[in-house]
């Protein structure tokens, strides 16, 4: 079953496509959801890698893993409107796919089915985030909704009586499209009739708390739990393992100067939680590149590693 399809820019390190890779979350996952279930075999995760030239390099061979590679031009991309600029980003997901299952040998027809399922969402993601949760009285649902376009990933909620009309609804938060993976970690659970609380679990490792007020749409607490962030010029994977070490720390002006700058610079965001690196991101200016994000046992142990909200691996084991 492919779990991830992802469309990435082999270039995405250089500010002028940092912007396709900003944008390129949308589309891939409608393409995912809109897939129906297939045995894929051992692969779940589909990565289409796009270069502005049709000199590609060799692929690698990871399991679990398909890779496509694909001409793209994006100079037509980059003056297109923004409709235009979601058709190109579904044919290559489209072209991708269809080359990934020709060379694993599946049956086309399920990305058939996803290609049309997209253009008749009028390739939009938006969906309802789990099952509707009643009230204390029993008197009205809330639902949570998650929209995702090619600048902003958006969580929005509607409370409704039991014929469905609606009798309140607000926005809890609008981020960018990176944050999409946020959708499919929330929970949510009434207080009382008139309150909820919507949390945000990225298994275990950032936990995010908003407490809402039905009455007026008011979110009345964000809480942020436990974390620590940090800026840095520098880092490094110690003798090439995981976790990666930040250095040189900069204040936050220092940061404002290199978003700004014309220079080409980068820098690192890091989150620590109980004094452990949680996550890191990866920014060149203004333009966040890359981020990876690791998970730990109860001792405090390494034991999964993520690269762009993909599992990429686990740390290597220690000989007795």
């Amino acid at each position: 079953m492919i779990k991830v399809i992802d469309l990435q820019c082999e270039y995405r390190i250089n500010p002028i496509f940092a912007g396709f890779s900003r944008q390129a979350y949308a589309i891939p996952t409608l393409y995912a959801k809109s897939l129906p279930k297939f045995e894929s075999k051992q692969i779940h995760t589909c990565l289409i890698i796009l270069y502005p030239h049709d000199d590609f390099p060799e692929k690698p061979n990871i399991k679990g893993f398909a890779d496509f590679y694909l001409y793209f031009n994006f100079d037509k991309y980059f003056v297109s409107s923004d409709a235009e600029k979601k058709m190109m980003q579904l044919e290559a997901v489209h072209q991708g796919m269809l080359g990934i299952a020709v060379e694993q040998g599946w049956n086309t027809e399920p990305f058939e089915i996803a290609y049309q399922a997209c253009l008749d969402a009028n390739l939009i993601l938006s969906t309802q985030i789990k099952k509707r949760k009643m009230s204390p009285n029993r008197k009205q649902y809330l639902s949570i909704f998650a929209y995702c376009d090619l600048y902003h990933f958006k969580i929005n909620w509607v409370v409704s009586d039991k014929k469905g009309a609606i009798l309140h609804e607000g926005s809890l938060f609008s981020e960018e499209p990176s944050f999409l993976a946020m959708g499919y970690r929330l929970n949510f659970h009434w207080i009382d009739d008139e309150h909820f609380i919507v949390q945000s679990d990225y298994k275990g490792l950032i936990s995010d708390t908003w407490e809402v007020d039905i009455s007026n749409g008011a979110v009345l607490a964000t809480q942020y739990n436990d974390l620590t962030v940090g800026y840095y010029l520098g880092m490094t994977f110690p003798k090439y393992n995981h976790p990666a070490k930040l250095y040189d720390e900069i204040t936050l002006d220092k940061v404002d100067n290199i978003r700004k700058s014309k220079e080409t610079i980068s820098y690192y965001i890091g989150f620590y939680k109980d004094g452990k690196l949680i996550k890191f991101e990866k920014y060149i200016n203004a333009n966040k590149v890359m981020d990876f994000a690791y998970e730990y046992d109860e001792m405090g142990n390494l034991i999964k590693i993520y690269k762009n909200n993909i599992e990429v691996g686990k740390p290597i084991q220690k000989r007795m």
